[in-house]
């Protein structure tokens, strides 16, 4: 509300190792000597002067949304860019103490490189992004009895999965059509690191109850035992994807695009 921006997370150079450490830029806030700009800072540190660190460590590829009431909700992202599976706890940053609160319920499969936006119902929904997986593979280079015969890998494809929030019960829950199925995207896939922006509806005012959402760009990785093994996917791992979905939270619907889509795939 003090027009204050908040930074959290993010990388090494490198993405070997991630960041916990949160800034906040304060555009009233002059420091000496001057900025050129003449006015904002960066802080670092709470109100008793220690540095301001998230709760469950460093994350990447997460999501930072703005409630209602002014604090901020993490959701997902992966400690680094390698292995091992992302980041399940959500934390919610205070700006009027500069603190982190964990929320007892996690993510049941975290997620990274997603995106997340709030519905009209209040609601903030997640759609896609990557999840960790293991799976096993045969090597039939080793003979059966060999321990290297069969060994445990882990992947982490894209997930067509749609999953919601509620910010007044602090809790995940499926996002269902109206028969209580899983909603899902329709790429075969799903998608990651895409973008999704909300259109008005058929009454052409947007923040109505018939908005509709606009999934654009992002890739689809192979199927689990082909996706990536690392959270930095080759070419070879993942196909861009060219198509566009529509989400109808009113008809609890995901549509394809038909005869519409993106000219290049991108991503990011």
């Amino acid at each position: 509300d003090d027009g204050s921006v908040l930074i959290l997370g993010g990388s090494e150079e490198r993405l070997l190792s991630g960041l916990d450490s949160v800034e906040i830029f304060q555009p009233i806030l002059v420091e000496e000597p001057k900025p050129a700009s003449l006015q904002g800072a960066f802080l670092d540190t709470d109100f008793e002067g220690n540095p301001v660190h998230m709760n469950e460590g460093p994350r990447i590829y997460h999501t930072a949304t703005r409630m209602v009431n002014g604090k901020v909700l993490v959701i997902g992202g992966a400690p680094d860019a390698l292995v091992g599976a992302g980041v399940a706890k959500v934390e919610i940053y205070d700006p009027l103490t500069r603190t982190f609160e964990t929320l007892e319920d996690g993510m049941k499969e975290p997620r990274f490189r997603h995106v997340t936006i709030y519905l009209s119902s209040g609601k903030l929904a997640l759609f896609g992004g990557q999840i960790s997986v293991e799976e096993t593979v045969i090597d039939p280079n080793y003979p059966v009895n060999d321990p290297r015969f069969m060994q445990q890998i882990n992947t982490y494809p894209s997930t067509r999965e749609i999953i919601v929030f509620d910010p007044t019960l602090l809790a995940f829950e499926k996002a269902l059509d109206f028969n209580g199925r899983q909603l899902e995207l329709q790429s075969q896939r799903g998608r990651a690191a895409h973008g999704v922006v909300r259109i008005a509806g058929i009454d052409d005012e947007l923040g109505g109850g018939v908005d509709v959402y606009v999934m654009a760009g992002g890739y689809q990785t192979l199927s689990p035992l082909f996706a990536p093994q690392t959270k930095l996917p080759r070419d070879g791992d993942l196909t861009n994807v060219t198509a566009l979905e529509f989400y109808h939270p009113g008809q609890r619907l995901v549509q394809r695009a038909q005869g519409a889509g993106l000219q290049y795939g991108r991503v990011n």
